[in-house]
């Protein structure tokens, strides 16, 4: 288990033992705090509104002293809506044989999907029961009933058919289109300016992934000198050091990783790569 430093902006994170005997290898998940908005960030206010974002790490058979990878590998299915916790669970240790065993994989719910909380989810509303003063917290949503009446909705459609299906299979799915684009503004009205709905876009997904990047950064620096080891235990951390044969321009050299954004990107998650390296984001 790794267990990250209370500054580094990882929070909780445990070791995920139920999956141990079906996959052979070490999982590890937790959450990572970010702003909900940018310009709204946490050291400014308590208040301010926060996504928690679900990480599931495939840690890589480190053989040296150095028990993590210079930069995580980061996993992001596309979609857009697909879950990249899942993508890790299931294709992180068939990925590392790709891209080496050594290397550790990061696959993570973009903010609103799958486990990252608050969930961009327009069918969910506040309990009945919850008083004025929690009736705004995500937290106290009708999860169950919210996944019923999606379910509902799903099963009403399926009878519509693709486009061109029919003569009227068009009008019938924008008539959809319009009632549920309704629905998510009714619900983005009710957070107002702390509503995930606003924030659950691409610009923000690319700082997110930016920014586990920095704690990761954080983390492995604090780790230079002493480490906590996945089994709890103290060890004196070495840097390995290059081989004597190695030089600058070689093209059989390992790339300096360490600050950069290391990623696999599925479908549309591909097109991150165009935000990331935005102007906007520096």
């Amino acid at each position: 288990m790794i267990l990250l430093p209370s500054g580094s902006g990882f929070e909780a994170v445990l070791e995920l033992r139920n999956f141990d005997a079906i996959h052979e290898v070490e999982l590890t998940v937790g959450t990572f705090k970010v702003p909900m908005d940018y310009n709204r960030p946490l050291n400014a206010s308590d208040d301010n509104p926060k996504v928690h974002i679900a990480l599931l790490m495939v840690p890589g058979k480190h053989t040296g002293s150095q028990n993590y990878s210079t930069s995580p590998l980061l996993l992001n299915p596309g979609g857009p809506g697909g879950s990249g916790f899942m993508i890790a669970l299931a294709l992180g240790d068939k990925i590392q044989k790709i891209v080496g065993e050594d290397q550790d994989v990061i696959g993570f719910d973009p903010r609103g999907i799958g486990a990252t909380m608050p969930r961009a989810d327009c069918f969910s509303y506040p309990l009945e029961e919850a008083d004025a003063e929690t009736s705004f917290n995500t937290d106290k949503e009708d999860y169950v009933g919210g996944n019923f009446h999606r379910m509902m909705w799903s099963l009403s459609g399926k009878e519509i058919g693709l486009v061109n299906s029919s003569s009227r299979s068009l009008h019938k799915l924008d008539t959809r289109a319009r009632a549920l684009a309704k629905l998510c503004t009714e619900k983005d009205s009710l957070y107002g300016k702390d509503s995930i709905l606003k924030y659950a876009h691409t610009p923000s997904v690319a700082r997110d992934m930016i920014s586990i990047i920095d704690a990761w950064d954080a983390w492995t620096e604090s780790e230079k000198d002493t480490s906590l080891s996945r089994c709890g235990r103290f060890e004196n951390v070495v840097e390995d050091e290059q081989p004597a044969d190695l030089h600058e321009g070689d093209v059989n050299q390992v790339p300096d990783t360490k600050g950069k954004l290391v990623y696999w990107g599925f479908s549309y998650g591909v097109s991150f790569i165009f935000h990331i390296r935005s102007p906007h984001l520096d």
